[in-house]
């Protein structure tokens, strides 16, 4: 159900589900994944 309302504001928004995982791969590339379930809680300045 996420995933179907994600898909549709995509949409609303011109990018196709294609863009969408596209975009998706790239930031997870660049930024790291949920694929070992560690969040970041906090930072410290």
């Amino acid at each position: 159900d996420i995933l179907e309302v994600i898909y549709r504001i995509s949409s609303l928004k011109g990018t196709t589900s294609k863009q969408l995982d596209r975009i998706r791969k790239d930031k997870a590339t660049k930024r790291g994944s949920f694929d070992n379930n560690l969040f970041l809680i906090s930072t410290e300045d």
